[in-house]
């Protein structure tokens, strides 16, 4: 041709996040393990605490300012000479792991009773998509059987009984004993909040050291076959309330 077209700029999105939120590092051992960033695509293996690793930011990109401010991992917190927490850090997430690539956990034990282990589990999952997202404990990493809270825009947030790989097999709790719920979503992402009894008559029980715990996500407004999928092994320190 006689003319040759000007190269065309490069397209750049007209906004890109100055700034990805913080993430709680200083509550999270040292020994916690976290996927590495090349794994692109979720696995069912089990991320256990109890290997090296640590966040890496890489994983944390796409949580993005576009979540609500409410619904952000809340900032570092900062311990004091003596290595002890007070009842105020009990209001925050006191640990955070990235369980792969799109899915993020913040979590909290909060122990009212170091005697009878009585308290409660505070969880925030953040999902860089739209969808229903799970979590509970498991005996073995399994799917079946365990008890598992699930957020959906269709059912809100929930306890469920797993009983069957099969969605037939996914039933909900005749003892709905949440509290602090919340499902909210935005254009790019999905968050998960609950607030879950350590102890309760017929299920697994939440203990101080590690637990088995398993996880999902899956695209729609309805539970249905998951997306992605593992199992972790959880160290949960107490937050001793009024220490």
């Amino acid at each position: 041709p006689s003319t040759i077209p000007s190269q065309e700029p490069s397209i750049v999105p007209s906004t890109i996040p100055s700034q990805e939120p913080s993430i709680i590092t200083s509550r999270i051992p040292s020994t916690s393990m976290v996927p590495s960033p090349d794994r692109s695509t979720p696995e069912a293996g089990t991320i256990e605490a109890g290997t090296s690793g640590a966040p890496s930011e890489s994983n944390n990109s796409s949580i993005t300012s576009q979540i609500p401010s409410s619904s952000v991992a809340p900032s570092a917190l900062a311990l004091g000479s003596n290595n002890t927490q007070t009842a105020a850090d009990c209001e925050s997430y006191q640990q955070s792991i990235q369980l792969d690539s799109k899915l993020m956990l913040n979590y909290a034990m909060l122990l009212e009773d170091p005697a009878t282990g009585q308290g409660d589990l505070r969880g925030q999952l953040i999902l860089d998509g739209l969808g229903w997202i799970g979590f509970g404990r498991s005996r073995d990493g399994r799917m079946v059987p365990s008890e598992v809270v699930i957020g959906s825009e269709a059912d809100n947030v929930q306890k469920y009984t797993l009983l069957a790989r099969a969605s037939s097999g996914i039933v909900a709790s005749g003892f709905q004993t949440l509290s602090n719920t919340s499902f909210s979503q935005n254009s790019t992402h999905t968050v998960v909040e609950f607030t879950k009894t350590l102890l309760e008559n017929g299920e697994l029980p939440i203990n101080a050291g590690n637990n088995t715990f398993i996880w999902a996500y899956g695209s729609g407004n309805e539970i249905h076959f998951h997306t992605g999928r593992g199992s972790v092994v959880l160290d949960l320190i107490p937050c001793a309330l009024g220490r």
